[in-house]
């Protein structure tokens, strides 16, 4: 292979290395890679054709390399993991559909009186009107069958804070669950256990 193929080879490999850090997290081994296929390119292009040649190949890296990690910066976001370690919704990324009808649902629960499904610390699992949702507590711990109220909805999940009504207000409709570990002992008409260790 010629130097001149090597160094496009090192190039390409080193734009590249610096494209798959930014997608696949690797800790900075990637990144590691770029660095190396780039600074070993512009050392073939300095060795094989001189100050002129060199000078070249460090000029083309130079205007590449950061156009690369711009364009990859740009798309970055609408990746899966983009989303994850921004911590922003699909919906708000400029997608339409099916993203942008969850987050609009999410928001028209603000104000709605439901139960936690799950302990909050602060973030767990809340059913408002038969349905389970996401949700972050505001301020205090909440306890798995506490009520609670939406305050907010961020995101893809929903703000709680503890409700002061033990049942929905009027005009909320409350679907009962056929989910059966979501109902109380006492409902089900179990008896407690004696303590084993009593």
């Amino acid at each position: 292979m010629t130097p001149l193929l090597w160094v496009i080879l090192l190039i390409l490999l080193g734009v590249g290395f610096v494209v798959f850090e930014l997608f696949i997290p690797s800790g900075g081994v990637l990144s590691f890679f770029a660095a190396v296929c780039v600074i070993v390119a512009i050392y073939v292009g300095y060795y094989y054709f001189g100050p002129v040649g060199g000078t070249i190949v460090l000029a083309i890296e130079a205007v590449l390399v950061p156009l690369t990690i711009m364009a990859a910066i740009r798309v970055w976001p609408h990746t899966p993991i983009g989303r994850r370690v921004l911590n922003m919704p699909p919906g708000e990324l400029g997608s339409a559909g099916v993203e942008a009808d969850s987050a609009h649902a999410l928001r028209s629960l603000v104000g709605k009186w439901g139960r936690a499904k799950s302990p909050l610390l602060p973030s767990g699992a809340v059913t408002i009107e038969g349905r389970v949702y996401d949700a972050i507590s505001r301020g205090t711990p909440i306890e798995a069958g506490q009520p609670i109220e939406v305050v907010q909805a961020e995101g893809n999940h929903i703000i709680v804070r503890p409700s002061r009504l033990d049942a929905p207000p009027e005009g909320q409709r409350v679907t009962s669950t056929d989910d059966i570990l979501a109902q109380s002992v006492e409902s089900l008409g179990i008896e407690p256990l004696d303590d084993p260790l009593g």
